[in-house]
């Protein structure tokens, strides 16, 4: 466990990072993030939707005024929906040199919108599996290899020499008792740990938080600001390990 204090000074650590691209984010979350004087971690699937090739200036200015920008692959496999017709981008259709292909193709997207230093970046696992093809082969390996920090995925048991790389989320949505979502502040403080929360959508999108619950959350961060130090999930990793 980080002793207390590691944090810049303070008794524990939060990451807000948020999944998928949204235009919710950027209408949204951004917004709401700033006011508050907060910094979070985009975790961007670079392929499999609209909004990064509609507004790449919008999440270039994000990330020139402090916000992270992670890698989330390019389509977001996630595993085969039961009952539903077979998905060429799902997990169990990928082989191990395709999905390491499209690790690499995701950091030249994200690269031609805010380059950063080969293997600095951070990653989030799609839907937090860290395995493709039928066999549930792991990529682990490949992400240890090619970024700093990465969330999700399991315990990377194969990994024995990368552990301190992996790093595991709290998903919230609306279906998430408020009273919960602020818990996870205070454990963390007790704890003199390090809380990464995982949203979605914020006033919009999928798996999504309303707009007054998440600037409630914020407010309170804010409230418990000598005891807290929010900050970007890629940040906080390389504090950990400093």
């Amino acid at each position: 466990m980080t002793p207390p204090n590691r944090f810049a000074g303070k008794r524990a650590a939060v990451s807000l990072t948020y999944d998928d691209a949204m235009h919710a984010q950027l209408d949204h979350a951004i917004p709401q993030l700033n006011r508050a004087g907060f910094r979070g971690t985009f975790f961007i699937n670079t392929r499999s939707g609209e909004c990064i090739s509609q507004r790449a200036d919008e999440w270039r200015q994000a990330a020139a005024s402090g916000h992270e920008l992670g890698n989330h692959t390019q389509y977001h496999p996630c595993p085969q929906k039961p009952g539903q017709p077979p998905n060429p981008r799902a997990s169990e259709a990928y082989s191990l040199a395709q999905i390491e292909q499209e690790l690499v193709d995701a950091e030249k997207d994200l690269d031609a919108i805010v380059p950063v230093p080969a293997g600095s970046r951070s990653f989030a696992f799609p839907c937090g599996v860290s395995w493709v093809g039928p066999e549930r082969t792991s990529y682990r390996r490949a992400t240890a290899r090619m970024f700093a920090a990465c969330r999700g995925g399991g315990v990377p048991d194969d990994v024995p020499a990368h552990r301190e790389k992996f790093f595991a989320g709290r998903g919230v949505t609306d279906a998430t008792p408020q009273e919960t979502i602020i818990g996870y502040i205070d454990d963390a403080i007790a704890r003199g740990d390090w809380l990464i929360y995982v949203f979605h959508g914020i006033g919009g999108g999928w798996l999504s938080l309303a707009n007054e619950r998440h600037e409630h959350l914020l407010a309170e961060l804010r409230r418990r600001e000598a005891d807290v130090h929010v900050a970007p999930f890629g940040d906080v990793a390389r504090m950990r390990r400093a």
